[in-house]
């Protein structure tokens, strides 16, 4: 259902992967050191737990960056379905 936590920069990163009907469905809740915390919904679905909280980990670590998000079944990446784009 999830991974382990991962520390970027000044944030902590708790990717997650449900199951769901189409696969795992890849999201994200980032906590900043100022104890905000944004969460990202569902990112994409996948084909593995795995392949989830990996999109998941980089979609969050490119928010924190500003730069361009990855977009699923791109570089790589095992997309079950793609899930409506999520707002930039």
């Amino acid at each position: 259902m999830h991974a382990d936590q991962v520390q970027y920069k000044t944030s902590t990163i708790m990717p997650l992967a449900p199951i769901s009907i189409p696969g795992y469905a890849a999201m994200a809740v980032v906590t900043h050191r100022n104890g905000k915390r944004e969460t990202f919904g569902i990112l994409g679905y996948f084909a593995s737990e795995k392949a989830a909280c990996q999109f998941a980990i980089e979609y969050a670590k490119a928010r924190i960056d500003g730069r361009r998000r990855p977009v699923p079944g791109r570089e790589g990446q095992q997309a079950a379905t793609p899930a409506a784009t999520p707002p930039r």
